[in-house]
């Protein structure tokens, strides 16, 4: 098991445990403390969520690699769903997997908005 903490919108801390291996969207949804505003269907896997979290910076480099298609999804789902509000240390939880590295990381919920056009 992997715990963690999540701040969610409202400021409030949760600690979070998940499976190694997991990601860590399922593993927030699992949670189930989350409303549905946190959450968007997965573009490419449309039987999966994701949401838009920033990664505390101690743990950036914890996380686990990106392959390059990986990395270009990611980037441009930042760009599609969280905009203005994308920082250095914004991540879509789909591309983390919990691993004993993680133990320990803290997480905030951040905005998406695929409600908006361009």
């Amino acid at each position: 098991m992997v715990q963690f903490y999540v701040i969610d919108k409202s400021g409030a801390r949760h600690t979070v445990r998940g499976l190694e291996g997991i990601t860590l969207s399922a593993t927030l949804r699992e949670y189930g403390a989350f409303d549905e505003s946190y959450f968007m269907p997965h573009p490419m896997e449309p039987a999966s969520t994701d949401c838009h979290v920033y990664v505390g910076n101690d743990y950036i480099d914890k996380l686990t690699p990106l392959d390059s298609a990986q990395q270009k999804e990611q980037q441009r789902l930042v760009e599609d769903f969280v905009r203005q509000n994308a920082r250095e240390n914004s991540r879509m939880a789909h591309f983390i997997r919990l691993t004993p590295q993680l133990n320990g990381m803290t997480v905030a919920l951040g905005p998406i908005e695929p409600w908006k056009t361009q």
